[in-house]
């Protein structure tokens, strides 16, 4: 078709992990590609097209988003204007509202999962941690990127009386 997309390849080679490790992987990326079915259709989530498994890698296949990711844009334009932010502001607000909606966390909320395309629209990607949350269900496990960790989570894991957050 000509078509182009975005791919990516997970490793499961069964000689450089233990069959632990292996499990694990094969577990979170199914659990990263029933989430990514689940919020298909967003406007301002990644759309994952279609999902491949060999012997030695699992292959996601997404839209293309041209422009990369949102942290490389911020670092070529240093400053961005206000207009141009509440945009990029309100669909990413309105991708978590929707995540949330349907009993979605993220947890790893970064520039550098944030993708662009030409024309300046946005897409939340990497739903790697993400999880099922049940109302009322609260988190106590320390994961994203520890740079971009938000208070409650480093809270949580300094305080064993901490309720969780969520």
């Amino acid at each position: 078709t000509g078509q182009e997309f975005a791919v990516k390849i997970i490793e499961v080679t069964p000689e450089r992990m233990t069959p632990q490790q292996l499990e694990e992987v094969r577990l979170s990326t199914s659990k990263e590609i029933a989430i990514l079915h689940q919020v298909s259709g967003h406007p301002y989530i990644i759309t994952l097209i279609d999902s491949y498994e060999t012997s030695t890698f699992m292959f996601l296949v997404f839209d293309l988003m041209r422009r990369g990711e949102l942290f490389d844009y911020l670092t070529e334009k240093v400053t961005i204007g206000e207009k141009e932010t509440r945009c990029i502001m309100r669909a990413l607000l309105e991708a978590v509202s929707y995540l949330h909606e349907n009993h979605i966390v993220h947890r790893d909320l970064k520039p550098e999962n944030i993708l662009m395309n030409d024309d300046l629209s946005i897409k939340l990607s990497d739903f790697g941690f993400s999880c099922h949350l049940e109302p009322g269900e609260k988190l106590r496990e320390l994961c994203g990127t520890p740079g971009y960790l938000a208070p409650e989570i480093l809270k949580c894991s300094m305080d064993e009386t901490h309720p969780g957050y969520g």
